[in-house]
């Protein structure tokens, strides 16, 4: 990542980190299930097949049309597709970013309660950002799920 871009992500990360002081946890449910799909969708076409069904699946599940079973199938599916080639932790790859991005989705609908705020959807960003920067666009949705998080 270049300077700007590091800027941009060090911005985008005080916007988070302003709206963990000010929101109650029970709002980042609400805004995170509509926010992460949201932000992935910039990069859907850069996926690999497996991250895109496992977004699919992610966007059918908060529509009420996919069961619990499948997001956990899906994430298990994720997961094993990482261990082959013990490729979890190649986190500049950019198929591995796109896999990894996809599974937060998929373990924020499962454990919605079980992360910090900002941990998640800063990793998150910086996962997308990996495949393609979209730094800007990522901030004007920030703003838009969490407005009424966010300081006028």
């Amino acid at each position: 990542m270049n300077r700007n871009g590091e800027a941009e992500a060090a911005r985008l990360d005080l916007v988070l980190n302003a709206i963990e002081e000010a929101c109650e946890s029970s709002q980042y449910v609400r805004f995170c299930e509509a926010f992460m799909p949201d932000c992935s969708a910039l990069i859907q076409q850069q996926m690999p097949e497996a991250a895109s069904t496992a977004l699919q699946i992610a966007m059918g599940y908060r529509a009420g049309t996919v069961s619990r079973q499948s997001v956990s199938d899906i994430h298990a599916v994720c997961w094993d597709s990482l261990r082959t080639g013990h490729r979890e932790m190649q986190l500049d790859d950019p198929n591995v970013a796109a896999i990894r991005a996809a599974i937060c989705i998929l373990h924020y609908q499962l454990h919605p309660e079980s992360e910090e705020f900002v941990n998640l959807p800063s990793f998150f960003l910086r996962l997308l950002n990996t495949i393609e920067p979209h730094f800007r666009e990522q901030e004007q949705l920030t703003r838009k799920h969490f407005a009424d998080c966010l300081p006028l």
